[in-house]
């Protein structure tokens, strides 16, 4: 009896085996389905509350990094930037400090010569001292107020420049959640802007054939069984934890996407050989 549960179960171990053998190898004859995704994808938010002046690009149009995607009122800040940025180069009170201090300097001069010939008293060299000290405390305060000053000057910058959000990729504006005119929230999700080259192209792999999708490994991509337009990508992340319910791991794929762009989100057919 023991002998014929044993067999019977070695015969379904070999079914198994048999079986699932032959699915990857009719998987590999047509093709791994998979899904591209955007390379990149960012969302963006304002770093401070307040309502939309502009936005100067609409869903769909191409943007360079560093372009701004959303303005929000600025007027009250670019006012104090500019006050600030006129008092920074004016600097009339610390050149005022610098004169006085100077002139402190050579009346102690002057006042010391005539005591060393006698023609001045001691204590009127006491006084110009007295004075110069005096003028070198303003002066090292005048300073102070300078580093202060262009400090709030930056401040003030860095605040205008809060006030608009730029696009840290070059990508395609892909979502607008907000319109002109609105008061937004800081940190609220505004723009989605993704970037298409390159793609990400991510399946669930059985295990039983993870080993032929190793990170380096070049991978052939097209659409809709479509042979002779495939694409040469490479195997960037092969996950080293599986889904235990699905028995897969997930791939993941760069794939260079010159134009004309395949879009994200669509199904594609991976192939380990040249189709």
């Amino acid at each position: 009896m023991k002998t014929q549960i044993l067999l019977l179960i070695a015969g379904l171990f070999a079914l198994i085996l048999t079986h699932t053998t032959a699915a990857v190898s009719a998987q590999v004859n047509r093709g791994w389905p998979a899904v591209t995704r955007a390379g990149t994808a960012v969302t963006l938010s304002p770093e401070q509350s307040g309502k939309i002046r502009e936005l100067p690009f609409e869903e769909g149009q191409t943007v360079k990094a560093g372009e701004v995607v959303l303005q929000l009122e600025n007027r009250i800040e670019e006012l104090r930037a500019e006050r600030l940025r006129m008092q920074v180069e004016k600097g009339t009170k610390l050149a005022e400090a610098e004169r006085h201090y100077a002139h402190a300097v050579r009346e102690c001069e002057r006042v010391q010569g005539l005591v060393n010939e006698g023609v001045a008293r001691d204590t009127e060299l006491q006084t110009a001292k007295l004075e110069l000290s005096v003028r070198e405390l303003a002066l090292q305060q005048a300073r102070l107020d300078e580093r202060i000053l262009k400090n709030e000057h930056e401040q003030a910058k860095e605040q205008l420049a809060q006030r608009a959000i730029r696009s840290p990729i070059d990508g395609v504006i892909e979502h607008l959640r907000s319109e002109v005119g609105e008061t937004v929230e800081r940190f609220q999700p505004t723009i989605e802007v993704i970037s298409l080259e390159p793609l990400r192209v991510e399946f669930d792999c059985p295990i039983e054939a993870a080993a032929s999708f190793t990170k380096g490994t070049k991978v052939y991509v097209r659409r809709d069984h479509v042979r002779n337009e495939a694409r040469v990508g490479v195997v960037e992340y092969n996950a080293q934890q599986a889904d235990a319910s699905s028995h897969t791991l997930k791939i993941r794929i760069r794939l260079p996407n010159p134009k004309p762009h395949w879009r994200a989100g669509v199904k594609v057919w991976l192939d380990l050989e040249k189709p």
